[in-house]
């Protein structure tokens, strides 16, 4: 048995079981479990053929800001985090306390929220970190950047930012190009004459 602890209180698994072995997914199944930080054990409870619609778009203004509150009150502050939180508090976010910026506050973060979403499109369209995939093309690997987005040396802050605009999660399976064991997810943002579509 494996057993992970989650840094985070919130937590968002996603699965894509492959495996088509008549019974698989059941005995997958019933192996996962779950515990809360009292050592409570329970089975989880999988969500299968559902055509649900769902997006991961991030908030949108104000709403942007207050969901980062909302969820900065909710986690535990790593040893990582704590320079984040340092840029928060002259927005107005901070641990423990409740977000109500006031006027000059919510039209630096109206227009940083702008600004921010700004950047992201740029970055989709103009990766300045990533190598065409086939030369003399506009394809690039969409993940194209080590899982946990850090080097030795530094975060992959715009990898990651890049990355999640559009997506949702990271494994090692997205990296993987060997057929049966993993992909790998390609994008473009221009076509065949280089212009941005």
């Amino acid at each position: 048995m494996n057993v992970f602890q989650s840094a985070t209180n919130n937590i968002f698994i996603g699965l894509r079981i492959l495996d088509t072995t008549p019974g698989y997914f059941d005995q997958f199944a019933s192996a996962y479990m779950m515990a809360r930080l009292d050592g409570r054990q329970g089975t989880c409870r999988f969500i299968t053929g559902k055509d649900v619609e769902w997006s991961a778009t991030a908030p949108r203004g104000l709403d942007y800001w207050k969901l980062l509150s909302d969820i900065v009150n909710e986690e535990p502050v790593r040893p990582v985090d704590k320079a984040w939180m340092a840029m928060l508090l002259p927005l107005g976010i901070e641990k423990g306390k409740r977000f109500d910026p006031d006027e000059r506050q919510q039209s630096v973060l109206l227009k940083g929220a702008a600004m921010g979403e700004l950047m992201n499109r740029n970055l989709q369209v103009n990766p300045r970190f990533a190598e065409a995939y086939w030369p003399g093309t506009s394809w690039y690997k969409s993940f194209d950047f080590h899982i946990a987005q850090e080097t030795d040396t530094h975060i992959e802050l715009d990898e990651r930012a890049t990355w999640f605009y559009e997506a949702v999660t990271s494994t090692q399976g997205m990296v993987n190009p060997t057929p049966g064991a993993g992909q790998v997810d390609m994008t473009t943002k221009r076509d065949s004459n280089v212009c941005g579509v």
